[in-house]
Formats: structure tokens, sequence, C-alpha cells
């Protein structure tokens, strides 16, 4: 059995039963048992047991859920949802357990089979969503800093350029382990000489950029990522 969890991506049944148990919780989040009864075709309290890990889907009802989900296109629908109501109100969003889970699933989703070592939020706001995506993966929380310590030792600075004034970056150095895979992660990916500065002290470290994750991002700086060899995914253009 394989079928298409989200954006098309095929799951062996090894594997698609810890799959169905994410998507199940995060629609918890978002819908009523009663809800997703509708949805999935089957008893609410079925999937609460599911949800509780009471119970485990049989291979069965796991191809039956994975072809709900495709079918209805329940994951691309709570994308779109979140993304018109992060463009009103970002805090809210970031807030939400759910959401949190959202993108740290689709996050997976995107880096597949790749062994990530380093989960590095590019911004202190995106501790949060690179904890989330840390846990999943798994992986070593790292995140920069733009208020490091007045005594800067133990740290690594990096420059960058943003809005015209020129500011700076702190990445501990026990995160910078060579011959190591990280994949960064940022709410907001608008400043290409950040992405190029935190990238080249990555590189110089011996460390490889796997690639970027953000909510959004302008298509130039996407660009820029894929120019400099990066695997790129946002949530605005999942659905795409």
């Amino acid at each position: 059995m394989s079928g298409s969890l989200g954006r098309g991506r095929k799951v062996h049944r090894d594997v698609g039963k810890a799959y169905v148990i994410k998507i199940l919780n995060i629609m918890r989040h978002y819908y009523s048992l009663r809800d997703i009864e509708k949805m999935l075709d089957l008893p609410a309290q079925t999937i609460w047991k599911y949800v509780n890990l009471v119970a485990v889907p049989e291979e069965k009802t796991v191809a039956k859920i994975i072809n709900k989900v495709s079918e209805l296109r329940l994951i691309d629908r709570l994308i779109e949802n979140s993304m018109r109501e992060f463009k009103e109100n970002p805090v809210s969003v970031l807030s939400k357990p759910g959401f949190l889970k959202l993108f740290s699933y689709v996050t997976e989703d995107f880096v597949g089979s790749a062994k990530i070592d380093l989960i590095i939020p590019m911004s202190t706001n995106a501790i949060i969503l690179g904890s989330y995506v840390a846990t999943d993966l798994p992986g070593l929380i790292c995140p920069f800093t733009e208020n490091p310590p007045h005594d800067r030792k133990g740290y690594v600075i990096a420059y960058y350029n943003s809005n015209n004034e020129a500011s700076f970056i702190a990445l501990p150095k026990s995160c910078l382990r060579e011959k190591t895979t990280a994949l960064l992660v940022d709410i907001l990916l608008e400043e290409p000489s950040k992405l190029e500065s935190v990238v080249g002290v990555l590189s110089r470290n011996r460390i490889h950029v796997y690639g970027v994750v953000a909510i959004d991002s302008p298509d130039n700086v996407l660009d820029l990522a894929r120019n400099m060899g990066l695997k790129v995914m946002t949530l605005r253009r999942w659905h795409y």
C-alpha cells in the first residue's frame, strides 16, 4: 500500500500509520471530531482513539484516510486558510499549536529522507517554529540571535545589510560541527544579504546547508536561495 499525503507525497505502509496520526492530530486543532468524522467517513470515537494513541489504525484504514486527505486536499486547505489568517494577524497564527504542527509536518514532508543535523532559526521569532521542526525531524536546534551577550566569546558573528544599515546576528560556536547538514528556518525570509551571510558563515565552518523553509518570502529571495544551491519551501507556494 502506498498513497498520497498532502502535496502528492507517496507514503509506504511502514510509515503511513505515523503520518496519518500526525495529520489527525493537526486536524484536531482545526476541526471538531464530528467534522473530521464527516470528512474521513470514520466514527468520531475511532478518530479520538487514534489521536490519543489508544488504538492504531489498521492498514486498510490508513489507506482510506490517506486517500481522503488527498482527495479533499485537506493539508492544502489548512495551509491556504492559515496563510490568509497569517496576512491579517501573524502573531495570532504563530501562537497556535495546530499551525506549528502543520508547519513542522510540511517541513518534514519537504525534507523527505534527507538527514538534517542542525535546525537553525534565522531570527528570534522563528525559534518556536524551529523547535517544532527539530522535534519532528529530529535535529539539534541552534538559533541565530540578534542580541548576543556583550562578551561575544563563544559566538560567530555574521554581518549583513538591512534597510541600508549594518546589522548582525550571532551563532554559538558550540553548534558549528564540521560535516553536518543544516536546515534554515524563518517566518519571513526577506533580506537577501542576511541569507548570504548566514550561509557563508556555515559554509566556512564546513556545514552543508540543505535548504531553507519559511512561512513566506519574496520571489527574489527564493530565487537567490535556489541560485545558491539551496532547496526552498514556503507555505505561500506550497499548493503551487
